[in-house]
């Protein structure tokens, strides 16, 4: 199906401002609810990983393989990490932004480990340099995420251009961000915080507080309620199927009754907490419920069916060079930071129906479409090559 061929810059380029309107609208016109009805957002929802496509175009070589296009140069991409950040801004979603940068470092880390970027002196003096340079500019993405942070409360009330108005400000002012940050490093007495770190960018990438909350209802559950979300959890799996099918086969389960998270499942079972408002779960405790001890090789053959399916988006070359696919790249933060850390059992069962399926059709309409763009473009120029008269005694220029 040419997934490992290596996509051009342009097609890099184009996920990568595909990926970025779709952030912008799904923000607005689509949540985390499943939302079986909306088709348009889900659509796209599914083309948001696309954001991070160009941050591939510096390291092309070296994880593409042998290619005819240039790396070319960190200087579009610097910019395009810019618009990044501004639609961040406007989304108020710090994902939006930081898992540009940790696709980034990310790739640098499988080129290393595959071989593909040797470590060399002159390399490790730029790495070094790189990282001094980049402690300002962590400092201040670190006070942009506060920012966002302190202006949360009003996103879904305006706009986003005054969102990123409104955000700004707030960067502006640091004696506000001072004053969020030690309210939020505060411990209040008999009372959860989950802050777990400082930073707010690495607060981002830091899930064990969800294993904890959810544990923590988890552990209040009785055998009935356990059942309860074993019902849920088998519900969520069967809202795969189409609808037609789900009504050809009568099978009992309502799309339209599963508007709310596993969090949200535990929260409400536990403690009375009502449904709907999207509370992060933990796929830890609520495979142990599920499952009880089962739970471990159940998550082991799930990991191991996603583990296949990404080791064969990529390959060795006559070479022996590593070669992986975009397709497996664009999902590469989901791996790393999710692989065992889901929101849910049956999230791990999506990921592999659906997501990965999804992903690469998506991936594939996209190189189509631009692969027949280009050509449709180059044929003019190349038939007034082809059919241009030279004057007898005229020689072609070099």
């Amino acid at each position: 199906m040419g997934l490992l061929k290596a996509p051009t810059n342009f097609q890099l380029w184009v996920f990568g401002f595909i990926g970025c309107g779709a952030t912008v609208v799904s923000a607005r016109t689509y949540t985390d609810a499943i939302d079986y009805g909306n088709v348009s957002g889900k659509f796209a929802l599914a083309y948001v990983p696309f954001a991070v496509a160009p941050f591939f175009i510096p390291l092309r070589a070296h994880l593409f393989g042998r290619l005819n296009q240039s790396s070319g140069n960190w200087l579009p991409v610097s910019a395009y990490a810019l618009l990044l950040i501004a639609v961040a801004m406007a989304n108020n979603a710090r994902a939006t932004f930081s898992a540009g940068f940790l696709t980034l470092a990310l790739a640098c880390l499988v080129a290393i480990l595959g071989g593909n970027l040797k470590i060399t002196r002159k390399a490790l003096y730029s790495g070094v340099f790189i990282v001094a340079a980049g402690i300002p500019a962590f400092t201040t993405l670190s006070d942009l995420a506060t920012a966002m942070v302190i202006a949360r409360d009003q996103r879904s009330n305006v706009s986003s251009l005054e969102l990123i108005e409104i955000t700004l400000s707030n960067f502006q002012d640091k004696t506000l961000i001072e004053d969020r940050r030690r309210r939020d490093a505060a411990i209040l007495t008999g009372e959860y915080n989950e802050n777990y770190v400082d930073n707010p960018i690495l607060a981002r990438f830091v899930y064990t507080k969800f294993v904890d909350v959810n544990m923590t209802n988890a552990l209040l559950l009785s055998d009935g309620q356990a059942q309860d979300v074993r019902k849920s959890a088998w519900a969520r799996v069967l809202a795969l199927l189409p609808t037609p099918v789900i009504q050809y086969f009568n099978i009992d389960v309502d799309k339209t009754d599963l508007g709310f998270s596993s969090g949200d499942i535990y929260s409400y079972i536990a403690r009375g907490v009502q449904l709907g408002g999207f509370t992060t779960g933990s796929e830890i405790p609520d495979g142990l419920t599920i499952f009880g001890p089962f739970f471990w090789p159940v998550l082991a053959l799930l990991v191991l069916i996603q583990f296949m399916a990404y080791d064969a988006l990529s390959m060795i070359d006559k070479s022996g060079k590593l070669i992986v696919s975009a397709v497996a790249l664009l999902n590469i933060v989901p791996i790393f930071t999710l692989g065992v850390m889901q929101e849910s059992v049956s999230n791990q069962v999506i990921a592999i129906v659906r997501g990965i399926p999804q992903l690469i059709l998506l991936y594939l309409v996209v190189v189509i479409v631009t692969s027949i763009v280009t050509s449709a473009v180059s044929l003019p120029g190349m038939a007034l090559r082809r059919h241009s008269v030279v004057p007898k005694g005229v020689r072609k220029s070099p």
